[in-house]
C-alpha cells in the first residue's frame, strides 16, 4: 500500500483532480500516509496541508472523508506535532460552520 499511497500524494498535487479522486486519495493517505512519512514532501504535515487545499473545493461527504484523514494523520503523528494537533483541532472546532 505504501505505492498506493504514493501515487494518490501524487496525484493531490495536481491543480484539477476529480472529486472522486479526492476521496480515495485522502482515505489512501489517512490509511497509509505514515508509512511514507520519512519521503521528502510525505511529513505527516505536508500531507495534511496538500488535503487541506481541497477542502474548501469538495461537497460535503468528501469534506467527511477529509476529516477522517486529519484525524488518522494525528494518530499516526509520530512523534506528536503539537502544531499540526493545533491546526487540525482549530479545524474540527469549526465543524458546525462547514
Amino acid at each position: 500500500m505504501p505505492y498506493a499511497a504514493l501515487k494518490a500524494r501524487e496525484y493531490l498535487d495536481k491543480p484539477a483532480i476529480h472529486e472522486t479522486m479526492v476521496k480515495v486519495s485522502a482515505y489512501l493517505l489517512g490509511e497509509y500516509s505514515h508509512l511514507l512519512a520519512r519521503r521528502p514532501g510525505c511529513s505527516p504535515k505536508d500531507i495534511f496541508v496538500i488535503i487541506h487545499e481541497k477542502l474548501l473545493t469538495v461537497s460535503t461527504p468528501t469534506i467527511s472523508i477529509l476529516l477522517s484523514t486529519y484525524a488518522k494523520i494525528l494518530m499516526h503523528s509520530q512523534p506528536p506535532d503539537p502544531e499540526l494537533q493545533n491546526q487540525i483541532w482549530a479545524i474540527f472546532s469549526k465543524i458546525p460552520e462547514l
